[in-house]
């Protein structure tokens, strides 16, 4: 991993280069190679997971800038799979994708500026649609706040909960060392990475592989 993408450091600048993994299908990288750039129409994305995933566009268009035209869902890659001292995903690890399949582990380096990182285990929150806590005090804090309303704690909540829950996902963007009392330290975390296309000129290595 790059040390300019280092959690708890100084903060990289735009231009300095950020390398990350991609998992790919065999047509999506036959795709990038025909092309030259690989885009994401959001068509392969399960119906249960769109919402999460169209936020999280929503936040690279406001962090990052607006999509090429015609992209709405981004490109996801890893940063740190296993912390600090094991970035790459492991091939041998179950869950990349549907056992048995043929895919390609895709190693590129992008500019810091075109990139939005984000914490993968906060992540679930946003996925699970729940109340991103920062601490165990903030958690039970917003279970008791339910409680007195009356509110079961599940999607979707009636306001002011739902404001709350939305606006409390933007932690998964908080990435120093402040928080480790809750979360562990940043240098353990898997962290991700999204952005709206990848060019073939950005690609350093191809690992092809069988998933698990």
């Amino acid at each position: 991993m790059d040390r300019t993408s280092r959690p708890g450091t100084a903060r990289p600048r735009p231009e300095d280069p950020l390398r990350l993994w991609t998992i790919r299908s065999g047509p999506e990288h036959a795709l990038l190679e025909r092309r030259g750039v690989l885009r994401t129409d959001g068509r392969r994305i399960p119906r249960y997971r769109q919402d999460a995933y169209a936020w999280m566009g929503e936040q690279l268009a406001k962090r990052v800038g607006p999509p090429p035209p015609g992209c709405r869902y981004p490109l996801w890659a890893w940063v740190q799979y296993g912390g600090e001292g094991r970035p790459q995903p492991d091939l041998r690890a179950r869950g990349h994708c549907p056992p048995g399949t043929r895919a390609i582990r895709i190693e590129a380096v992008l500019s810091r500026r075109s990139v939005l990182l984000s914490d993968f285990q906060k992540w679930h929150a946003v996925l699970n649609r729940t109340y991103l806590a920062d601490s165990e005090r903030d958690a039970r804090a917003f279970e008791r706040a339910l409680r007195r309303a009356g509110v079961t704690d599940a999607w979707p909540y009636p306001e002011p909960f739902a404001s709350r829950v939305i606006q409390s996902w933007e932690r998964v963007f908080e990435l120093s060392d402040d928080d480790e009392a809750w979360w562990g330290p940043a240098r353990e975390r898997q962290l991700q990475a999204v952005f709206w296309e990848l060019h073939a000129a950005q690609v350093r290595r191809l690992t092809p592989f069988v998933a698990r």
